[in-house]
């Protein structure tokens, strides 16, 4: 790879711009004279296995250890059939960072790449380019990152997929982090080497029981490390609802977001500094609408958007906010005209108005609208005939007259 593509799959600009200015070549063949092995867990996926093999063979590693844990279907048979990769079993244990690091042991690589059985690489990368150019600017422990993408989803996550196992493992029994072996997280190297993930459709979900078994062992990792924000950052309140009250949750994320006795009835918002708080503030802020807690919800965003104003999950949850706001007030309007309507003696209003309710009742169509009921709005609307209320109905819907 040239330098320019190493730099363009980096993120962190101060490590871009050390590169960019660094002379002379970086990959001399003698500093690519190292191990890089795939380490990779499998158990029942026959589908992709192959597939997700052969993708990565087109990369430069040099190894590739893949360890069944009890697959049931056709995967080992698969798995057997390739001659370039060497096939272990471990016994599963329900501790995945357990597993990444005893299924390590199988290799004595200097660094290793953990891809998961259902992702596909999708990204064209010299994986030892990248990690010589990263070793010349980090002089510390480090990862890297990918992007973790969904099929039919454009949001991503990051998790950590290269590392050194001479310097650092994994730790963490679901959602697992890099760490050095004083148990210290390593520096997390942020890169565009692309992921995708097949895992996350419902008969996967089903298939391998993952929302119960993860939400149960992000409930084990809060009560072995109750001061780590980063468990709380992978739950939601709906995950965690069957251990915590909504009372307790709120609680353990404001210990988590804000620094001593700030909060959100505080007149000055301090927040903590650490690099779970945007995804603490978008889970408290989530969490906050769920309750209808949504003038605490819109305060929470727009002080997170003073740190983050490139953040647009932020701004979608404003925006959500703001609609709530509009839909409560639709509703108590509803229900006070509703209210009027019903109270109506339709044959004195019809002599007294010199017209029939369907004005009216177009109005109350649009409230319902606005409070979210479009059902019930269409259907009073398919009963109106009054040409002036249906003139009012497409200017307040921006919709062309096609009759």
């Amino acid at each position: 790879m040239q330098k320019s593509e190493i730099i363009d799959l980096i993120k962190d600009s101060r490590i871009k711009s050390a590169l960019e200015e660094q002379t002379g070549l970086i990959f001399e063949p003698q500093r690519l004279n190292f191990k890089l092995a795939l380490v990779m867990l499998v158990k029942n996926q026959e589908e992709n296995i192959e597939n997700v093999l052969m993708k990565l063979r087109q990369t430069d590693i040099d190894e590739f250890i893949v360890v069944d844990t009890g697959s049931t279907d056709q995967t080992v048979d698969i798995l057997k059939s390739l001659d370039f990769i060497s096939l272990y079993e471990l016994e599963w244990k329900e501790d995945f960072g357990y597993m990444r690091n005893k299924a390590a042991e199988f290799t004595d690589a200097d660094w290793i790449l953990t891809v998961d059985s259902d992702e596909i690489l999708m990204t064209n990368v010299r994986l030892k380019s990248l990690i010589v150019a990263l070793e010349d600017s980090v002089k510390v422990p480090f990862s890297v990152a990918f992007e973790q993408h969904y099929e039919g989803q454009s949001a991503y996550g990051y998790p950590e997929r290269l590392y050194s196992p001479k310097v650092s493992r994994y730790f963490g029994k679901v959602h697992e982090e890099v760490r050095d072996f004083e148990n210290n997280p390593v520096q997390v190297i942020e890169s565009r080497v692309s992921i995708t993930n097949l895992g996350i459709s419902k008969s996967e979900n089903e298939k391998f029981d993952k929302s119960r078994r993860y939400t149960s062992l992000i409930y084990e990792m809060m009560k072995i490390e109750p001061e780590n924000p980063r468990w709380l950052g992978f739950s939601t309140f709906e995950d965690l609802s069957q251990y915590y009250t909504e009372g307790e949750f709120e609680q353990l994320i404001s210990k988590q977001l804000f620094e001593g006795e700030s909060s959100l009835l505080s007149e000055v918002i301090i927040f903590q500094k650490h690099k779970y708080l945007l995804i603490l503030i978008e889970r408290y802020a989530s969490f906050l609408i769920a309750i209808n807690q949504v003038e605490k919800a819109l305060r929470l965003l727009l002080e997170g958007r003073k740190i983050f104003p490139q953040n647009s999950y932020l701004l979608f949850f404003k925006v959500v906010a703001e609609l709530e706001i509009i839909r409560q007030k639709a509703r108590k309007s509803l229900k006070e005209n509703l209210a009027l309507y019903l109270s109506l003696d339709k044959e004195r209003s019809y002599d007294e108005s010199h017209q029939d309710t369907q004005l009216l009742e177009t109005g109350i169509a649009e409230l319902n609208k606005l409070s979210g009921n479009k059902k019930v709005a269409d259907i009073i609307m398919s009963q109106i005939t009054d040409e002036r209320s249906l003139y009012f109905w497409e200017n307040w819907n921006d919709i062309r007259d096609e009759r």
